[in-house]
C-alpha cells in the first residue's frame, strides 16, 4: 500500500527487481509520504471514522502489523478466487506460530502473490518474496492453499480506501 503510493523511479524499481514496470500511471493526487492530512500515517490503528478532534497519533500509524491491516484497513470481499482484483490482499492465519499468527500477500494482477517471509535464520529483517498463484496452492502444507475450503485461508480483502 505505502510502496503504490511512492513514486515509481528506476532507483525505486532496482530495490524490487520482480516487480514489472507496467507503465501504470502514478497516483495522480498525491504520492507518500506526502500524504494529505496524514503524512506518513496511512495506517488506521483503532476502529471508526477519523475524527479531526483527536490527534493524528491516536488513529493511524505509520506501518501496519498483519493484525492492524485486517482489522481496521480493509474489508472482506471473497474466498474465490474468480474475485480477485490487483491490489487485493490474502490473509492465512497460522495457529502454529504464536509470535506471528497473520501472514498477508499481495495479488499483483499476473498470478503472483508478494510477501515477506518475516525473520529468516542470519536474516532477521526477512525478506520480500514472489510466489505463483498456482504454486501456494500446490504447497506440501495445506495450510497456503488459497482455497474457500481452507480454514487457515481468511480470505480475499481489498483496502477500504479503494472501496
Amino acid at each position: 500500500y505505502k510502496e503504490a503510493l511512492k513514486k515509481h523511479s528506476s532507483d525505486w524499481h532496482k530495490l524490487y527487481p520482480f516487480l514489472l514496470a507496467t507503465g501504470n500511471p502514478e497516483v495522480a493526487k498525491f504520492n507518500y509520504p506526502h500524504v494529505p492530512l496524514l503524512g506518513t500515517r496511512i495506517f488506521r490503528k483503532s476502529p471508526g471514522a477519523y475524527d479531526s478532534t483527536r490527534p493524528l497519533e491516536e488513529q493511524f500509524e505509520i506501518t501496519a502489523n498483519v493484525s492492524t491491516l485486517l482489522n481496521f484497513n480493509v474489508k472482506l470481499i471473497s474466498r474465490d478466487k474468480m474475485d480477485i482484483q490487483k491490489g487485493d490482499l490474502l490473509f492465512f492465519q497460522r495457529d502454529d506460530s504464536l509470535d506471528m499468527p497473520y501472514h498477508s500477500m499481495i495479488y499483483n494482477g499476473s498470478e503472483s502473490l508478494i510477501y515477506h517471509t518475516g525473520p529468516l535464520p542470519g536474516k532477521p529483517g526477512g525478506e520480500v518474496r514472489k510466489v505463483e498463484w498456482e504454486t501456494l496452492a500446490g504447497h506440501p502444507d495445506r495450510a497456503w492453499h488459497p482455497k474457500p475450503d481452507n480454514p487457515h485461508f481468511l480470505g480475499i480483502y481489498r483496502f477500504k480506501i479503494l472501496l
